[in-house]
């Protein structure tokens, strides 16, 4: 198959064009700019997705793609209209690749949206039936880009959603970055972390770009939203001890109750820190591993440890 991956030098692109390229598929990057490292595979330059002629160029002869390519969730939005950005960003270029699939006859689509598109967590375990919730501009866009697939008909397009919680792996920035930082310390500087009971959902890098290839080569993914983890939730105080561990040295943790430390958060201003460290969310992927007879084929105690030795490496 020609799989047309979007944003594949990001960082789960990356992996899914070197998986692609290694099962004996053409990975092919969709890039706006070329003439800079590619990923696995060849590339194509498409000068915008609302630029329809260079996406039609782009797609004549491509079997799938894989739209990974998005704007991303920032912690310090400086944008006059985060929403408008959001959707220019994630509908609009959705909306643009559908079209032209379905107006050259068909193909495959495997749109990468988000857990995000069910809200921000809480006490329940989320599936592919819970009820669409979005709390912020890149959540609402991601949940609209769905819609996109979901509410306006093409008879041509197979299709299917995936919906990543936290992704993490070798090269990982943002809050897992920070997370492995964080359990650096705890080698060093104890934390009241030791009594955290939440419960979260990953999935490794490697183990999702398995998923989105199964999802681009299996037609039993069609109209399916889709949810992905590694099948291990962890605490926050055993993901700090698992890190802590293969970063050579145990993490000193020492309790306080969850109480003291939101209050501590909202006194400091790191309520949402905070939050993101004693919060659960979990993701419930029994349907995705029983439609497809998919599993995560790289055990969590492996990924960490990848993740780790690259993060000491950098």
């Amino acid at each position: 198959m020609r799989i047309a991956i979007t944003g594949a030098r990001g960082f789960v692109g990356r992996h899914l064009s070197n998986l692609v390229a290694r099962s004996g598929h053409e990975a092919i990057s969709l890039s706006r700019e070329l003439g800079v490292a590619q990923a696995a595979g060849s590339a194509r330059r498409v000068a915008s997705y609302s630029d329809r002629p260079s996406l039609q160029a782009a797609l004549a002869d491509v079997d799938c793609v894989v739209h990974l390519a998005a704007r991303v969730h920032v912690m310090q939005e400086s944008a006059a209209d985060p929403l408008g950005e959001f959707r220019r960003a994630n509908v609009d270029s959705t909306r643009a690749i559908a079209d032209v699939m379905q107006q050259r006859g068909g193909g495959r689509l495997v749109l990468v949206s988000s857990i995000k598109v069910h809200g921000e967590g809480g006490d329940g375990v989320v599936t592919e039936r819970s009820p669409i919730a979005p709390q912020d501009p890149y959540g609402v866009s991601k949940a609209e880009a769905e819609s996109v697939l979901f509410d306006e008909p093409r008879s041509n397009l197979h299709w299917a959603i995936v919906r990543p919680p936290l992704v993490y792996g070798p090269g990982v920035g943002g809050n897992f970055d920070r997370f492995i930082s964080l359990a650096n310390l705890s080698r060093r500087v104890p934390l009241p972390l030791g009594g955290v009971q939440n419960a979260r959902s990953m999935v490794y890098v490697e183990n999702l770009a398995d998923l989105l290839l199964r999802c681009a080569v299996d037609g039993r993914a069609h109209g399916q939203a889709l949810m992905v983890s590694d099948g291990v939730d962890f605490s926050t105080s055993e993901l700090l001890r698992l890190l802590a561990h293969a970063l050579g040295g145990p993490a000193r943790l020492f309790h306080v109750p969850a109480a003291l430390l939101r209050l501590g958060g909202a006194v400091t201003g790191r309520a949402a820190e905070i939050h993101r460290l004693l919060d659960s969310y979990q993701v419930d992927a029994t349907h995705t591993r029983r439609l497809l007879g998919w599993q995560a084929p790289i055990e969590p105690n492996v990924a960490m440890a990848r993740t780790v030795a690259a993060w000491r490496s950098k």
